[in-house]
């Protein structure tokens, strides 16, 4: 997990469970008594610990609270699926694995002792603009399609290479200004389009 911390970004990761945890708020004020009791029984388990909700940037607390989380992401996580779904709960972009479906722990298994999955051709400065990208959308509200296809290749059993597809569902991401957030115009982001590369200006419209 040590690529999140590798260089500054244009946003501070922050890990929390707010936005699933409010489902489980609706639930257990809706007219489902099945919804109802499951929600119960999963908010009793984040009570007393409030960084559940507020998030954390520790990433040290995602093994120490491993049980508690497994909890709360048991409905995204369906067991019957569990052995056929390839899924991954995790940040955009990067290494850290907050839960994984058992077909995804089998891949990285059988792949050795100590692998561990890297995003293929992802640099630093690719990042940095994928993640400006994110606040782009998420927070000034533009609508970029900037997408690009990202792959995990990993080696099975056998050591034949076996490349798959990553692809993101963001509904439980955020975006938070703060104090130093800068306005960005439209004539800002047509500037980004027209040089998708040039590392220096978007670090320039969009600082670490």
């Amino acid at each position: 997990m040590g690529k999140h911390d590798r260089m500054k970004m244009p946003f501070k990761h922050l890990i929390s469970f707010e936005k699933l945890l409010t489902k489980y708020d609706e639930h257990l004020k809706g007219d489902d008594p099945f919804l109802a009791a499951t929600a119960e029984r999963i908010l009793a388990v984040e009570k007393g610990f409030p960084e559940l909700r507020n998030g954390f940037s520790d990433f040290s607390l995602l093994e120490k609270n491993k049980d508690l989380i497994d909890r709360i992401l048991q409905d995204t996580f369906t067991e019957a699926l569990s052995s056929n779904e390839i899924k991954v709960a995790t940040l955009p972009y990067q290494g850290v694995i907050i839960k994984s479906s058992k077909r995804f722990q089998s891949i990285i298994h059988e792949a050795g002792d100590g692998y561990e999955p890297e995003i293929r051709n992802v640099g630093d400065d690719m990042d940095y603009i994928m993640s400006c990208v994110v606040v782009l959308n998420y927070y000034y509200g533009y609508k970029l399609d900037f997408s690009r296809p990202y792959f995990y290749d990993i080696p099975d059993a056998n050591g034949v290479m076996r490349h798959y597809r990553i692809l993101y569902n963001a509904d439980f991401i955020d975006v938070i200004p703060t104090d130093k957030a800068k306005e960005v115009t439209q004539e800002d982001v047509d500037e980004l389009l027209a040089n998708p590369t040039d590392i220096k200006l978007w670090k320039e419209k969009i600082p670490p």
